[in-house]
């Protein structure tokens, strides 16, 4: 466990579910807690819309809405801090949920009912949906499966359609390549054009109609990869290729960069260039696939 979440666990007594996130229960509620780019929590429990937002909006207000986001969803709220340091976000968001939840108390929310539909839960195994863990009713569980299982169902039946999910991708990586230029022009080496390129990649796979199965993420990850690193030597190609025509000189134009004094830069900056895409790649396509595995539904044993 990361030590800046230590702090939930001494203080709500919730217990480490991933080296990432805590769960358990505090007066009652159940809570889960996540650590990362940010620090976020989620409070589950049931209510009408209007104390939902009640609640959201207190939640919200109470010592600052400074670095504070908070959603109302299905299953309760959700709110993420960010700071100064992640020590200090998780002090500030740990002061949040103790105030919450005396103020749930006050308002009298009964967090034995099932958060999505308001009746007694008769399960004791909570369920995990998006990364969260909730316990709601067996119906509701029923529901929740059934309705995976039908989306499951059409997925198989949906046509790969590569074409047009490529098509995507590319322009994607477009968007990507045209950031590069921008950082390139600036003097920055980043991942940034790479996590661009991936996430608008696989959105536009998607939105174009190719199939959300892991071999998207490849296909993205690839012409990613062969769009910024093309372009990288493609920018090498095209100076060099000018200077040589200035100076008349004949020959191939990496043989000559390969043999000029300016031989250390450029594969200095193309290896620089690799590992950063590379890293930006990888993260990216890393965290998408875990978005991907986070909407399953799951029953804990």
């Amino acid at each position: 466990m990361v030590k800046y979440l230590e702090i939930f666990k001494n203080e709500l007594g919730l217990q480490e579910d991933t080296k990432l996130s805590l769960y358990g229960k505090y007066k009652g509620y159940e809570i889960n807690v996540y650590g990362g780019q940010l620090v976020a929590a989620t409070i589950n429990f049931y209510a009408i819309p209007t104390i939902k937002d009640k609640v959201a909006n207190n939640l919200l207000n109470f010592n600052g809405k400074k670095f504070c986001k908070v959603q109302v969803d299905a299953f309760g709220v959700g709110i993420s801090m960010s700071g100064v340091t992640m020590t200090s976000a998780a002090k500030n968001l740990l002061a949040k949920i103790k105030y919450i939840i005396d103020h749930m108390i006050e308002l009298q929310i009964n967090p034995e009912l099932c958060p999505l539909c308001g009746n007694v839960i008769d399960n004791e195994k909570p369920v995990t949906i998006s990364g969260r863990k909730a316990t709601i009713c067996q119906n509701c569980i029923n529901q929740l499966v059934e309705a995976e299982k039908e989306q499951n169902e059409k997925l198989k039946e949906q046509p790969d359609n590569y074409v047009p999910g490529i098509i995507g991708a590319c322009l994607g990586a477009a968007i990507g390549v045209i950031s590069w230029i921008v950082l390139f022009f600036l003097g920055f080496f980043s991942a940034i054009s790479a996590i661009i390129s991936v996430f608008l990649g696989d959105f536009f796979y998607i939105k174009f109609g190719g199939k959300p199965t892991k071999a998207r993420l490849f296909i993205v990850a690839i012409i990613t990869f062969i769009a910024l690193m093309g372009t990288v030597l493609g920018f090498y190609f095209i100076i060099y290729a000018a200077i040589m025509f200035e100076e008349g000189i004949e020959g191939g134009v990496f043989a000559y960069i390969l043999s000029s004094e300016d031989k250390g830069y450029f594969i200095q900056d193309v290896l620089f260039n690799l590992v950063f895409i590379g890293i930006g790649i990888g993260g990216k396509v890393a965290q998408i696939h875990k978005n991907d595995q986070n909407k399953k539904i799951s029953v804990n044993q």
